[in-house]
Order: C-alpha cells, then structure tokens, then sequence
C-alpha cells in the first residue's frame, strides 16, 4: 500500500520541483536545462516549508493550525503554479506523449547509470538490518520528531529522544533553525505514508535521486552533457558498508565521518546537506563568476537558507563556500582586468583582493576574542578533531591522494571555468589539509568537533567526485568511443557487487558504532515484501495499541535494549510508530536512579530477577502506565497481581506481553 503511496507522492512532488524551477530559473536568469529545473524546485519548496514551520514550531502551534497553514501555502502555490505554466506543462506532456519512445532512448542513454545507482543504493539501505532493527542509530529522534509532532497540541514542545513534555523552553540554535522533521511529516500525513516507510523508502529515493541530479549536473561544469552521468561511478563503491572501508582486510580504507548515513539514512537533513550543499551552490553560483546578477545572487542567499533548514550544519558550509567562491572571484576580476590592460581598476582589483585576504587571515586570532566560553571550547574541539584527524584521514585514500585527481582536471579543463571546478575543491583541500585557518574551521562549527569533521565528509564527496570526473576526461583523450565509457562503469559497477558478495560475511563483523551495518547484515527479501511497514512487527502491533488510546501521554517502560528475531532493538524503536508513547530513556521518566532502573531491566527479560513486589512500588513511583516484559515468569507475576494484559506477541519464537499498571 505504501509503495503505490510513494508512487504517487514522487509522481506528484517531481512534477511540482519541475514546474516550479521552471518559473524560478527565469525569475533568477538562469539558463534552463531538466537538472536545474529540478534541483532549484526542490530547495525551493523546502524554503516554503520552512517559512511556515518555522513560525510555527517556535511560536509552539498546534499541529492542526500548522497543518491548515501550510496546505494553504501549497494550495495557492500550486493555483499560480498551473496558471502560469499552463502552456508549459501541456506542451511539455505533448512532448512526451508524441515521441515516448525516442525520449525514452534517451533518457535510458543518458541516465542509466543514475538509474542503476538509485536502484542499487535503494536495496541496500532496505535490505539493511541496521536501520530496520537498530534505529539507524538516530531514528529515534528524527522519526520520532516526526511522529509526535502529528497531532501535537504545541510543535516542538516535546523531548523528541522519549516523548517526553518539556516544562520549560528555550530557542536552540542547532535545533531551533531545522524544519525538515516538520516539512517530512506534512507530507507523509498529506500521501498518507506512516513515518518510517516515508523516511526509510519514499524520502531515501528521493534523495538518492537528487544525489544523482546534483552531482551529473555539477559534472556538466567540466563534462559534455552526454558524458556526464559517469562521474558518478566512483561513487558504487559506497555501497560496502562504512566499516569495512573503514577498516578492511585490503589496504585501500575510505574513512568519512558520518558515511553510514549515505548507505542507510540519506534521509537525515545532515546527509543533504554533507552530500548537496557544495554541490548545488556551485552550480548557481558559477554565472556569477561570469557576470554578477542581483537577482541570481539573491537565488544564492536563498539556497542558503533553505540548506539551513535542513540542518544548521549548513552554517560552516556555507561560510566556507562563501571564503572559496570570493577567493576565486577576486582571483578572476584581477586576471580579467589584466589582460584588458586597465590599470587603475586592476589596482583596485587587487587592492580588495589583498583586504579580503588579510580578513581572512584575521580568522586565526578568532580563538583570542572575549567570547564567552568559545575558547574554552574551541580547545576541546581542536583535540576533539586531532584525534579523528588522525584516525580518519591520514589513512583515507582520498584525503592522502585527493590532490591527484584534482590536478588531473586542472589540467583537462578547456577554460577557465572548468578550470575553477578543480581549483574551487583543491581550496577546500588545502584548507582542511593544512589547518592554518583552523580557527575559522571551528569556529565557523561553534567549536562542535563533528560539524567540522561533517564539512570534511562534504570535501570528500567533491574528491571522489573530481576522481571520477577526471577518470572520464581520460578515456575521452584515449579514445573518443563512448562505448569504453560504458564498458568501463558497467564493469566497475558488476565487480563492486561481486566484491561486496564475497566479502558479505567478513563486512558483517565489522558491526562498532556507525560502522552502517551489523551483525544481522542484510535481509534482501525485504525489499520483495509489498506490505512491508519497514518497522519490526512488535513495533507496529504496540503502535497500533498505543495509537487507539486517548491522544495523550503514556508512559511505556521497556528495558533498554530487548531482545527480537535474534537481535536486541533499543527502546527508541516505539518512538517512530506512535505519538502517545513516552520511554525512560535519557530521563523521559525523570532522573531515574541506576539501581531501580537495573532492577526493572532484569526483570523484563531476564528468568531471575527481583520479587514483584519490589518491582511494582518502583513502577508506581515513576508514575508508570505501562510495562513490556519478555519472559514467561514476568508475565506470571504480574498476571498474579491483578495487572492487566492488554497485548501479547501471537508469534512463539518472539513472545511479549504489554500490562496496563494498575496501584
């Protein structure tokens, strides 16, 4: 059911993105090309998203308002929308219509690669047991925050980590600028598609999408049109599981911070921002490079912003962008004005080209300014970050090769332009490969360590990228056939799942913390299973429990970590599938003492555990409405004492029972 959901949700949301990168491309004078028209009405309809969330979270509406709000705001978008593309949107399904097969050709011709990748990367990330089991690690709080702000009587008034209500309220930076949760969970609930299927399949394609749109069309900045699809190739080998790059038996490591998101959760606001935000703001910032425009420059300041709702680590992106895109700018002016042989303007050129670099060198006395405790912090996050720095990178092929492949392309590139792709990523590299300007790095962060390791997980996506690029531009030197171009992805694409399968039970151990896989590795038929919820069944059947209750706040205690089909879930997993549950963990009860809360444990799964009758005065005082327990001996005793059982698991390999607390 939901698949045919998402069906119509990618159906209707891509025809939107296009329609309106139409409209917005000839507001913002930009040349016009499909890839365009999608990326820019896409960040577009985030920015309208967040015009309305963000209101409307901090100002703490009730979800009913927000929700009648932002369907207006669509509604009246998409009238003007259809008047003003009348004729465009006809023409454009003519077209379609009058030469299907001939554009089909095509579109096969020049897009199978994305087409595999999509594809390809879909399955992994439903076949893996680490998002289906263990939460992705995090999707207790974004899903979560999702789930419970449905029907919520004040956004953002809940601890979105247990459900839990929160007795006061203060704006959070970090937290307070991000609307994609929200903007999720309007449209899961406008198609009808529950959370997690919505994140985990109906959003994860869709990124996967544009992950391919993005970089095929930063590729079109240095490549011919019909090459640039295969720049993308490289980028199969990230379907081995982070861990095993990371640390496997070849001597070949890939080692990125947070990479486990791209296999399992490229839905998180993080992972578009790591993997679209240098991506897409060159791509609109290149014609300003040419020729400044206000109106395009404008589009920038936009883009900006809409990045930023997705996740305010934008913030260190977008400065160092900025530092970059300038740095080329004034470089360019300054050249331009001396082969024109103006003299008084090159000397004003370079004038302000030396003021913006002794700005930017003013950055390293950043961490001797009286502000706060910022340089407290800034020496944490510099050991912080030392200490990934020389776990990470300094045994990551791109980072201690990655000037190859960008010299490579300095060299193939055909003006300048192309040539300021290469030189836009080897000023990022330098940046992070020196550390002089250290101060910006983390500074521009809020000295948080892994937000500047997450802006090094961006400058690797571009090196791997420029990699493939630069394998591309090679073949078209060697031999002008497109043929080999094809021969060689294929190949490269045929190999890395012929590694990845014999290699599949080694990867599997490799199951530390943000390795992106476990012990429990794949389970593929998932992805063959029409009615799959993409959540365990113990959770759904809860859920459902939980969901035909009263709308209001229940306390739930389960232990931890409990055990099902042969693995231990963390409690989070009843975070995503109803808004009425609210767990212990991370205090949702409260300050809970150690002790009591052993106590409890045991008792939920283990045979030998405390009396009941020590148990229960524990319940009672944490106000406890209801109690998950997994073994027969726990269901006995509290059966003994009058507790009611509301729901028990109808499966004999994975018994459960949920009693509803009666003191």
């Amino acid at each position: 059911m939901y698949w045919l959901l998402s069906l119509v949700f990618w159906f209707f949301m891509f025809n939107f993105y296009y329609f309106l990168g139409d409209v917005l491309l000839d507001f913002f004078g930009y040349e016009k090309d499909t890839g365009k028209r999608f990326i820019i009405g896409f960040l577009f309809t985030y920015l309208l998203t967040f015009l309305v969330v963000f209101p409307s979270q901090n100002l703490h509406l009730s979800w009913h308002i927000y929700f009648i709000v932002q369907c207006i705001v669509f509604g009246v978008v998409l009238v003007l929308l259809i008047k003003s593309e009348k004729t465009v949107i006809k023409d454009t399904y003519q077209n379609i219509r009058h030469n299907f097969k001939t554009n089909l050709r095509q579109f096969v011709r020049e897009n199978w690669v994305l087409c595999i990748f999509v594809f390809l990367f879909l399955v992994f990330s439903i076949s893996n047991q680490v998002s289906f089991y263990h939460m992705n690690y995090d999707d207790g709080y974004y899903i979560g925050k999702m789930v419970n702000s449905i029907g919520s009587t004040a956004l953002d008034n809940e601890n979105y980590y247990n459900g839990a209500l929160l007795h006061s309220y203060h704006f959070d930076l970090a937290r307070g600028i991000n609307t994609y949760e929200i903007s999720y969970a309007f449209l899961s609930k406008l198609f009808f598609i529950q959370p997690p299927f919505f994140c985990r399949v109906t959003m994860q394609l869709h990124n996967y999408v544009f992950f391919c749109i993005i970089y095929k069309e930063l590729a079109k900045l240095m490549l011919k049109k019909e090459y640039a699809q295969y720049a993308l190739v490289p980028f199969f080998l990230f379907l081995i599981a982070h861990g095993f790059l990371m640390y496997g038996t070849t001597n070949i490591h890939i080692r990125s911070f947070d990479l486990w998101q791209f296999q399992t959760a490229m839905f998180y606001g993080g992972s578009v921002v790591r993997t679209f935000s240098f991506p897409v703001l060159m791509i609109f910032s290149w014609p300003l490079l040419k020729k400044f425009q206000c109106k395009s420059f404008i589009c920038v300041l936009l883009l900006f912003l809409s990045f930023l709702s997705f996740s305010s680590i934008a913030i260190p992106n977008i400065i160092l962008f900025v530092v970059f895109i300038l740095t080329i700018k004034c470089f360019d002016s300054s050249y331009q004005l001396y082969k024109q042989k103006n003299k008084r303007k090159f000397i004003i050129s370079c004038f302000l080209f030396a003021l913006f670099i002794l700005c930017v060198l003013a950055t390293k006395k950043l961490d001797h300014l009286p502000l706060g405790d910022m340089a407290d912090k800034y020496a944490g996050c510099v050991q912080n970050f030392n200490a990934y720095y020389h776990e990470y990178y300094l045994n990551d092929v791109c980072w201690v090769y990655g000037f190859v492949p960008i010299i490579l392309a300095f060299e193939y590139g055909k003006d300048r332009y192309q040539r300021y792709v290469p030189t836009f990523i080897f000023l990022f590299y330098l940046f992070f490969k020196t550390l002089y300007l250290k101060e910006l790095a983390m500074y521009s962060a809020f000295n948080i360590f892994f937000v500047v390791l997450r802006t090094v997980s961006s400058l690797q996506y571009l090196l791997v990228f420029i990699f493939g690029v630069c394998i591309v531009q090679r073949i078209i030197l060697l031999n002008k056939r497109k043929v080999w171009v094809n021969i060689l992805s294929a190949f490269t694409i045929v190999s890395t799942l012929t590694y990845i399968q014999v290699n599949r039970a080694q990867m599997n151990t490799y199951d530390f913390l943000g390795s992106g896989i476990s012990r429990d590795g794949y389970y593929f038929k998932r992805v063959l299973d029409v009615n799959t919820t993409m959540t365990p069944r113990i959770t759904n059947e809860i859920g459902t429990y939980f969901n035909a209750l009263p709308y209001g706040n229940y306390r739930l205690y389960t232990p931890d970590l409990f055990p099902y089909d042969g693995t231990m879930m963390p409690d989070a997993s009843f975070n995503i599938v109803s808004n009425r549950i609210q767990i212990h963990s991370r205090s949702g009860f409260g300050k809970m003492d150690r002790a009591e809360a052993k106590k409890l444990n045991d008792f939920c799964v283990k045979t030998k555990h405390e009396s009941i009758n020590e148990i229960l005065p524990i319940l009672e005082k944490y106000k406890t409405d209801y109690i998950l327990v997994f073994t027969n001996q726990a269901r006995d005793q509290l059966e003994n004492q009058n507790q009611q059982l509301v729901l028990e698991s109808k499966e004999s390999n994975n018994p459960y029972y949920l009693f509803k607390l009666r003191y």
